[in-house]
């Protein structure tokens, strides 16, 4: 009688065992909730020129919320911003102050096929600091070799298109040469602003939309169109980005009409 009880006893163990083995396999087979995974952001590393800073900065508060999505934004010189997706940084959206920079990429095959497009263009003007009186309605070449202007602002040519458009500006006008000993390079054309707004420039060439942001300093002069490429702003998604489609979509949204607005707002037209 002992042997049948202990035999009985066994039994129900072993049945015990295999149930809660099987109840903890289809637990781990269960699939995630999918509505855990909708929730969450989906991060988007954007390396744009930092002439956008202002309006992306605008952008990214309405459409983070609305998309559930986390723009990451990479903002520098758009030559350096190069160089580090060639080196192999994260990057997902790429958008240049220049085209010669996104032709690089494109050559050595790290844009994603079919994405690249041109989406704002802006203008070139000569700012001065805010003790240069009188020269407003001039023309920019008559300005730069007054021998008022001692020092003279510009974004290094190899890493920031505005210094490049700049120089290309300089030597049409046929004043480079005279005018390279009194030339301070800086990082970007934001740095080109703040030696102007302090007065460690006299003068300074950035881009239309970031003149608006001088705090002390004026526009004296439009740099002629004729004197420089035409400055445009193109953009790509990168080949081996890891949120292309979160990538694609945020692309989509800058060509729309209300980041036209945002874009216009600080400066920029809208690429035709």
């Amino acid at each position: 009688m002992r042997s049948l009880r202990k035999a009985a006893a066994i039994m129900i163990l072993c049945f015990s065992i295999i149930f809660l083995a099987g109840c903890g396999q289809q637990k781990e087979e269960q699939p995630a909730d999918p509505s855990a995974k909708s929730d969450e952001k989906q991060t988007v590393n954007v390396f744009a020129a930092v002439s956008l800073t202002d309006a992306l900065e605008e952008i990214k508060t309405n459409y983070d919320q609305a998309n559930n999505t986390n723009l990451v934004f990479n903002l520098g010189g758009s030559g350096t911003l190069r160089q580090q997706i060639e080196e192999g940084a994260e990057c997902d959206l790429f958008i240049s102050a220049a085209k010669n920079h996104v032709d690089t990429l494109e050559k050595s095959g790290q844009l994603a096929e079919g994405t690249r497009t041109d989406l704002l263009t802006n203008s070139l003007v000569l700012i001065g600091k805010a003790e240069l009186q009188g020269q407003e309605g001039k023309e920019a070449k008559d300005i730069l070799t007054e021998g008022s202007v001692e020092s003279i602002a510009l974004g290094e040519p190899e890493t920031v298109p505005a210094g490049q458009y700049a120089e290309q500006s300089l030597e049409k006008l046929g004043v480079l040469e005279n005018v390279k000993s009194k030339i301070n390079y800086a990082k970007d054309v934001r740095q080109v602003l703040d030696y102007v707004d302090t007065g460690n420039s006299d003068v300074g060439a950035v881009y239309k939309s970031d003149s608006l942001k001088l705090k002390t300093g004026k526009v004296l002069a439009v740099f002629p169109e004729d004197t420089h490429d035409k400055i445009v702003y193109p953009m790509a998604l990168i080949k081996d980005s890891k949120n292309q489609e979160a990538a694609k979509k945020f692309a989509e949204y800058l060509k729309s009409e209300e980041a036209k607005a945002v874009f216009e707002k600080h400066g920029f037209n809208a690429a035709k």
